[in-house]
This record gives C-alpha cells, sequence and structure tokens, in this order.
C-alpha cells in the first residue's frame, strides 16, 4: 500500500447536518462513526470517504437527512491510491479492535452472489490500467487503483469513459462487478431483408 500523508486523527474535517450548527471533528472520529453506521455496506463506506479525501467534500443522504463534509484544509487531499491505503488501514485496524473486545465467535455474514459464476470471480486480480466493462451495463473504463479489500476480494476503482450516466470514479467495484474487455466476444449479426 502506498504511504499517506497524515493520520486520521491528525485531519479535520466540518460536518454540517441539516439544521444543525457546522462542527469541526477529527476524521478518525467520522471514519469510526460511518464504519459503524454502514457496517457490511463496506463499499457505500469507501465511496464516501474516497470522494471526500480525493475532491475536498461530500454530501452524504441518509433519507431523512443529510450531512455535508468538507475537508478544513486543502492540504489534507489525496491521491486515490493515498486515501485507499489510509481507509483499507483504518478499517483493518478497527476490525482488530473490535475482535479484541469481543474475543467470542465472531459472525461473518456473505452475500450471495447469484446464479451462476461470473466470468471474473477475482481469482485472477485485475491490473492498474486495465480496460473493464461494468457488468450487465455498456460503460467502459480503466482501473486507475486496484486493491485489497478487507474481506479479502480484488476491489478497484475506475476512471469510467465519458458516457451519459457514466458510475462516479470514487465508487469501488469488486472484481466480480467488472470484465476484462478483452474477455469479449465480437458477434455478427445478419439483418433480414
Amino acid at each position: 500500500m502506498q504511504a499517506y500523508p497524515k493520520q486520521p486523527s491528525e485531519i479535520f474535517l466540518t460536518c454540517t447536518r441539516d439544521g444543525m450548527p457546522s462542527q469541526v471533528l477529527s476524521l478518525q472520529l467520522k471514519l469510526s462513526e460511518y464504519l459503524a453506521h454502514f457496517g457490511q455496506a463496506y463499499a457505500c463506506f469507501m465511496t464516501i470517504f474516497m470522494e471526500l479525501l480525493s475532491h475536498g467534500k461530500v454530501k452524504v443522504d441518509f433519507g431523512g437527512y443529510s450531512e455535508r463534509l468538507e475537508l478544513e484544509s486543502a492540504e489534507d487531499l489525496m491521491n486515490s491510491a493515498q486515501a485507499a491505503s489510509l481507509l483499507h488501514d483504518f478499517s483493518k485496524a478497527a476490525a482488530h479492535q473490535t475482535l479484541q473486545k469481543k474475543r467470542s465467535t465472531l459472525r461473518i455474514s456473505v452475500p450471495q452472489m447469484g446464479i451462476g459464476v461470473p466470468a471474473n470471480t477475482g481469482e485472477t486480480p485485475l491490473k492498474e490500467g486495465e480496460r473493464v466493462m461494468l457488468r450487465d451495463t455498456s460503460y467502459v473504463g480503466t482501473i486507475t487503483t486496484a486493491f485489497m479489500h478487507h474481506s479479502g476480494m480484488h476491489a478497484y476503482f475506475v476512471s469510467w469513459d465519458a458516457l451519459p450516466g457514466a458510475p462516479s470514479a470514487s465508487k469501488s467495484y469488486f472484481g466480480t462487478d467488472l470484465v476484462p474487455v478483452k474477455s469479449f466476444r465480437t458477434v455478427s449479426v445478419k439483418q433480414n431483408p
């Protein structure tokens, strides 16, 4: 993993919740809060904080309220590899602390992957710079960052080609969500006159 410039306890952000006064908090506090809130929805957690750390601000809608997070200092901005490394290390340390506190049987829920086996199950990791398509869509892009998710699965950030409605570049994807472009077959279709 790539090193990051500061620890989460050294980075501060302004948090503004609907109708409430703004608060200045450490990134460490907000990471802990959101990690506990999202639990198994780790991709949501990663997406929110990748956006915050690489662009400086993000607005999160929770249904009944929204929260705006903004870095206090532009010096705390990071590239995607640094942000992914910081988030990975933080979540790994948080999971370790939780295990140390519980000292009991850990229950792990694994989501079902549906019927059939995807072409790329994560056994052959994709590489940075590789062209991929988002499964069941026509969106094509290039992998910008590859990292190991705390679940042990390969995860990726993708820069999508500019198309209307293309996904956000700050969202992470598992290898099962992506299909290497080189694995597609070209099919000729003849039209009846």
